[in-house]
């Protein structure tokens, strides 16, 4: 197992990336996409300058490699071929992407709860879930001054992706070497998970996020076991260092398909130990779409929701 700056952390059964990444690389499929829409609906973030002196003055724009043809290529003699199409699902931008993109943009990763409690995410270790082509991360990457932001996915075909983006945005310096990094996780895999903070040496992370990545019902519980593990550690035997390690954040997008989906969201990660936040974006103008508060009931109308828990 490998762990960036030397590659991504891929375990067992990972061994296609660097295949995938190679195949990728000369698919006209795949589109590097800039991170400020601007308005035109794609997605652009500029490092912001102003954050910590830590960020490079001369960084250009952050892209992150997306699929934007659904043209099908399926070879049956051709292995990456097939995998290629037979994992689509994180190839492509997901719907709620590009408006958490902007929030996080807007905010700095700056929030403050219903408490009136400043939060933040600079200076913060942050694993994203489910990453798909990553936008959400490398956009917190950009524009959080976090201390690093780890991008995961179970799919190889994602993390060929991802790992694709990190190397052109540090040859490019768009991102500092090392403020993100790229790990092949499975949500419900304990011991993958426990390996990877050995790897990076850390306890936990400060905050998980995600985007659409609760989609199919069936993930919910292990998506939210892995985030509250995360958040956590693994010292829980010590009830002590437990309560020690406690106040972590989970931030997590989503545009609310039905009812049901939304009652599971709102309801059922109370049932892993996270406890309900309403946060505020700390912003004078909110993007289009996005409720004020984050997990706030709306209109109903089925738009965008930024859910937040703590641990």
């Amino acid at each position: 197992m490998i762990l960036f700056p030397h590659g991504p952390y891929l375990p067992t059964g990972m061994d296609q990336v660097e295949a995938i990444r190679d195949a990728i690389r000369s698919d006209d499929r795949f589109t590097w996409v800039p991170v400020d829409d601007k308005g035109k609906g794609d997605i652009n973030v500029k490092v912001d300058q102003s954050c910590s002196s830590s960020i490079h003055t001369n960084a250009q724009e952050v892209t992150v490699l997306v699929r934007t043809s659904r043209t099908n290529r399926y070879d049956a003699g051709n292995d990456i071929a097939k995998l290629l199409e037979n994992e689509s699902i994180p190839q492509y931008l997901w719907p709620a992407a590009r408006p958490f993109a902007r929030w996080l943009m807007t905010s700095k990763g700056k929030l403050v709860t219903e408490a009136s409690t400043m939060m933040s995410l600079e200076g913060k270790t942050i694993l994203e879930i489910g990453s798909g082509a990553g936008l959400c991360g490398f956009a917190a990457a950009a524009c959080c001054n976090p201390k690093l932001v780890v991008v995961t996915d179970c799919s190889p075909v994602a993390v060929a992706m991802l790992e694709e983006s990190r190397v052109r945005n540090e040859s490019s310096s768009a991102l500092p070497s090392g403020r993100v990094r790229v790990a092949a996780l499975k949500w419900g895999d304990d011991d993958a998970l426990r390996r990877l903070l050995e790897m990076l040496d850390i306890p936990k992370f400060d905050v998980v996020m995600g985007s659409d990545v609760f989609y199919f019902r069936n993930s919910l519980s292990d998506g939210l076991s892995t985030a509250y593990r995360s958040l956590v550690g693994f010292d829980g035997g010590n009830p002590d260092v437990e309560n020690s390690m406690r106040g972590g954040l989970f931030l997590c997008s989503s545009f609310v398909r039905s009812q049901r989906m939304d009652e599971d969201i709102d309801t059922i990660p109370q049932t892993f130990g996270f406890q309900r936040q309403r946060v505020q974006l700390v912003v004078g103008e909110e993007p289009p779409n996005v409720a004020t508060s984050a997990g706030d009931d709306d209109d109903g109308d089925g738009g965008l929701r930024i859910y937040a828990w703590s641990t």
